[in-house]
């Protein structure tokens, strides 16, 4: 890796540092169990320094009781698809909106038809990369971060995470995201 990439690397994760210091100072923290999502509180998990992006995410995912709104760039892991799909089985309404060009490879085609086959809704972008990473839950829950829904972010790649339970913040994103969902670039995943 050149000098350049890795100062670039490393300035992002010094701003994330930064940004979660100062976020703490507004919300309460908690960095034990990530398993429950209470006001305010912020959860995060960094690979292999502090608890587990995939596991934070999947403790939200199960949380979930009436909505689950997804933008995701990259998507093909199983157990996260496994994770939707139980979602829509307890009658979650769930929005997937993916990049298109990410959508057309195998594994991930494969989850977008199972989500089809299931009545999970699904959109790609057709004009631009659709870089977002990031889910709303019940109009409470965040979830964002640099973590795609990858068996490479899981296994391999230095990723954050992190959830903010903040409902007024929540249906702001929500809204945002109805606005993404609704414009003519985003086609219906066929």
């Amino acid at each position: 890796m050149s000098i350049k990439k890795s100062f670039l690397s490393f300035g992002l994760i010094i701003s994330l540092l930064v940004n979660l210091v100062l976020l703490s100072k507004v919300v309460k923290v908690d960095e034990s169990s990530s398993s429950s999502f209470d006001k305010n509180e912020v959860n995060f998990a960094f690979s292999n320094v502090v608890h587990d992006p995939k596991t934070l995410l999947l403790d939200a995912i199960h949380q979930a009781k009436d909505r689950l709104d997804v933008a995701i760039y990259n998507f093909d892991d199983k157990e996260i698809a496994e994770a939707i799909l139980d979602a829509n089985e307890r009658g979650v309404n769930i929005r997937v909106i993916t990049d298109g060009n990410k959508a057309e490879k195998d594994r991930r085609a494969a989850i977008l038809d199972e989500f089809s086959q299931n009545h999970i809704e699904v959109k790609i972008t057709t004009s631009q990369k659709m870089h977002l990473k990031m889910a709303i839950i019940d109009d409470y829950l965040i979830v964002t971060g640099s973590y795609n829904y990858t068996e490479a972010s899981a296994n391999e790649n230095l990723e954050q995470l992190m959830t903010l339970a903040n409902g007024e913040l929540a249906k702001e994103w929500t809204s945002i995201f109805t606005t993404l969902w609704n414009k003519d670039e985003f086609k219906t995943w066929k």
